[in-house]
């Protein structure tokens, strides 16, 4: 961190790494998240979570509408309750109103970071108040939120940049682990192995390709900086550092996302499903939807695309709903310092090759897809990043997941 201070003096890209590392990490990559040292005002909601999983877990989901419709509202009567009475929401939004003005003196920011995780994971359990997801949670467009859930959320929306009624990676995933690396809020209290194995393999491998992103990070502001002062030995020496950290990140995730260390059979549906969103607000006069967690937003991913020089395939307002603002900024910085297209018909052919190896996308598409295939009659066909389900009966899997491996193929296409 060191070094990249210095980097970020007189270089756009380590100055904007800086800035994600202090506002959203406090101070480290992955974020540094404390879920332990919390202000009273804050300290029941992770008590209500934990006190309501059972509720809201079941191994055995229900195919009966009727049966599924009662157990959701059980939850929701059950956490509105607690909360209503554990809550004194003015002493929370004064913690809250104390970010505004830049006072760190009642919460510091990596306690900020376990509140945001804690209150994006207790909004999608609210939000679908059963796991796995049901059909009728499906068809439910816009939500209720208690206050003591909805009040407390465009504070962080605006202090970490983000527009979503949903939750996002950072949030769900990254700083819903502690400081020693454990990882806090559980989705299920189940005792069948397989998906208690599923739910911390998965979370931990997302957990572990940020840890594994940060030396990636290094080598780009390091690869940019020495671009900017003529230092062409040191940038193809960052290239190439970045390719082999790169192929460490890949040769993890390939590892990890096997049958042995996370089942098919309950990942769709144990794991993956309570990330997901598919709901919405009426803003402006207008239903405007919002989708869930998704691995898109991992922020390792999009820099590499900006360095390639590739736009991103999220929308400006996709951006802004789902990435951080201060990961936004990252990435735009990178994209505005790229220089690969400055080596084309130059005589560099060792930095155009390290360009040319950063392929990522090939080992993402042959491992995960075969697990959105998977099956799960209790609910309908749905990606946490779409979030379009697909309600006809007639409709195979391969139909709902075909827009997702087509903008796969496209983006592999692309990069290589």
């Amino acid at each position: 961190m060191r070094h990249l201070r210095t980097l970020a003096a007189h270089n756009k890209v380590a100055a904007s790494l800086v800035d994600m590392i202090d506002r959203d990490g406090a101070g480290d990559w992955p974020p540094r998240a404390n879920h332990e040292s919390w202000p009273e005002a804050i300290l029941p909601y992770r008590s209500i979570y934990e006190q309501l999983l059972p509720l809201l877990y079941t191994d055995t989901p229900s195919l009966d509408d009727r049966v599924n419709s009662e157990r959701r509202e059980r939850y929701r009567i059950a956490m509105r309750g607690l909360l209503r009475d554990k809550i004194d929401l003015t002493t929370v939004i004064k913690v809250l109103d104390e970010i505004n003005v830049g006072n760190w003196t009642t919460i510091s920011r990596d306690t900020l970071n376990g509140f945001y995780s804690c209150m994006a994971i207790s909004r999608h359990a609210y939000r679908w108040a059963t796991l796995p997801v049901v059909k009728v949670a499906q068809l439910e467009k816009i939500v209720d939120f208690p206050p003591e859930l909805s009040v407390p959320w465009p504070y962080l929306q605006r202090y970490y940049g983000f527009t979503s009624d949903s939750g996002n990676h950072t949030s769900n995933v990254l700083m819903n682990f502690n400081t020693r690396g454990e990882r806090i809020l559980k989705f299920s209290d189940s005792l069948y192995p397989p998906v208690r194995l599923a739910e911390e393999g998965f979370f931990r491998l997302l957990y572990d390709i940020d840890f594994k992103s940060f030396d990636i990070f290094y080598d780009i502001a390091v690869a940019m900086s020495s671009f900017q002062d003529g230092n062409m030995r040191s940038c193809l020496e960052s290239l190439r550092n970045m390719n082999m950290n790169l192929r460490g990140l890949c040769v993890l995730f390939s590892r990890r996302l096997r049958e042995e260390n996370i089942s098919r059979k309950v990942w769709l549906n144990y794991v993956q499903s309570l990330h997901a969103w598919g709901a919405g607000s009426v803003i402006n006069g207008e239903f405007t939807p919002f989708d869930g967690v998704s691995g898109n937003q991992i922020i390792v991913f999009q820099a590499l695309d900006s360095l390639l020089g590739m736009k991103t395939y999220h929308s400006r307002e996709g951006l802004e709903r789902y990435v951080p603002a201060s990961q936004r900024d990252f990435c735009k910085s990178i994209s505005e310092c790229s220089f690969r297209s400055y080596l084309v018909g130059t005589e560099n052919e060792p930095m155009r090759a390290e360009f040319q190896a950063l392929r990522f996308r090939a080992v993402h598409r042959h491992r995960i897809m075969p697990y959105l295939k998977n099956p799960a009659s209790e609910r309908y066909h749905m990606t946490t990043m779409a979030s379009s389900l697909t309600a006809d009966p007639g409709a195979g899997v391969g139909d709902a997941l075909k827009p997702l491996d087509q903008m796969l193929i496209a983006r592999l296409t692309q990069t290589v």
